[in-house]
């Protein structure tokens, strides 16, 4: 065998170390000095784990470190130093040895898998974990379950796949912001009402995906034991609409939609104006004199929380429309509303929208006087409420 180049020795090395979980600077010099038997070397060292848990005389280990030798050992010989510059031929020791790795792997990770060897199976939780973590992505940074209580919901899932309804799902949507808001007046809360049912939407979206990325796929019709109510199809039908005029996905509306709830409810809950902000963005404002902007703004977000009302304000007034009927009117209004501003629906390409999401989420100054005469307004005023920081609306 030709002198393999030194860095592709060191890459090799580190790979290697972190496989087996043994020191790098003690591997190192053992993969440098091996020569002709470096295939064996490195079958030692990714098998080692399977060894010790199996022991020397298993035939599955046995096998597999022949097969692992017989991969490597072809691939070894074609190794040379690269040519060009000093950086083109790391770059080339670098991948000679990143693509002899993931051959070893090939072989040696369904083994350590099936024989049950302790680094493996622990290797596979933590990706498992990880991956079934960004399944979950659309929620509050503050509001993300940990990878610890993620592995606790793994294995409880393993024992019981009941727990992923029983459990899991109501941690989610508390989660995602779902207070469990149950209206005891004649009116219904828009803010509440929303929040509750952005949670219920998005943790009917993401728990499939979820529980598949712990490996549990959900059960048909486990889906449907969650809350969910008018809350939740209101938010279907105003993601969905929102999707139809935007172009954005419906799974990155709801996400948007989660991140801006507020999980305690202050004055200024901004998740209607997040709404807005993604129908009509604050560059797509630009296109109203700047004095009157502000107010357009809110304007369109009012017209949205008033067509919600419309429907749903009065317990003893039942809409005529579907759930996501109201939510698609919702965003009619909305709409509506920007266009009597001469103002345009968010396209698919909006360079504005993510600064406009940021910007949305800093409280304003009050509700502009109502004697501005530009735009209009809904009608429907018989729930009053407050704007950003307690001003008034109505």
């Amino acid at each position: 065998m030709t002198t393999l180049p030194p860095h592709f020795v060191d890459v090799l090395s580190d790979r290697l170390a972190e496989y087996s979980g043994q020191d790098v600077l003690a591997i190192r010099p053992g993969v440098r000095s091996a020569g002709g038997a470096l295939a064996d070397r490195v079958a030692d060292l990714m098998l080692d784990d399977v060894r010790r848990h199996v022991g020397d005389a298993d035939p599955e280990y046995l096998s597999a470190r022949r097969r692992l030798v017989q991969a490597v050992g072809p691939e070894l010989q074609t190794v040379v130093s690269g040519t060009g510059t000093g950086v083109q031929q790391l770059q080339h020791a670098r991948a000679d040895a990143e693509r002899v790795f993931a051959l070893a792997v090939d072989v040696a990770d369904p083994v350590a898998l099936a024989a049950g060897a302790p680094r493996a199976v622990t290797a596979q939780r933590a990706a498992r974990i990880t991956v079934a973590r960004g399944q979950l992505q659309g929620l509050r940074e503050d509001r993300m379950p940990s990878a610890e209580q993620v592995g606790e919901w793994l294995d409880a899932v393993e024992r019981d796949p009941a727990v992923l309804v029983e459990r899991v799902g109501p941690a989610l949507l508390r989660a995602a912001g779902d207070f469990g808001y149950e209206p005891r007046t004649s009116t219904r809360s828009d803010v509440q009402t929303l929040r509750d049912g952005v949670a219920r939407a998005w943790v009917r979206q993401r728990l499939p995906d979820f529980a598949a990325a712990l490996g549990r796929p959900m059960e048909p019709g486990d889906v449907e034991q969650l809350r969910y109510d008018f809350q939740g199809g209101i938010a279907d039908g105003l993601v969905r609409s929102i999707s139809e005029r935007t172009g954005r996905s419906p799974d990155e509306l709801l996400d948007r939609l989660c991140q801006a709830a507020d999980p305690v409810m202050l004055p200024g809950d901004d998740q209607w104006v997040t709404a807005r902000t993604l129908l009509v963005s604050a560059e797509a404002l630009t296109a109203v004199d700047e004095d009157l902007r502000h107010r357009a703004g809110w304007e369109i977000t009012w017209a949205m929380q008033d067509e919600f009302k419309r429907h749903y304000g009065n317990l003893d007034r039942p809409s005529e429309l579907t759930l996501e009927e109201v939510g698609a009117a919702i965003a009619e209004a909305g709409a509506t509303t920007a266009a009597g501003w001469g103002v345009q629906v968010t396209g698919p390409r909006d360079p504005g929208l993510d600064a406009a999401m940021n910007a949305a989420t800093v409280p304003t100054t009050g509700r502009p006087s109502a004697t501005a005469g530009h735009g209009h307004r809904s009608t429907a005023r018989a729930v009053q409420s407050r704007g950003p920081q307690g001003s008034e609306r109505g």
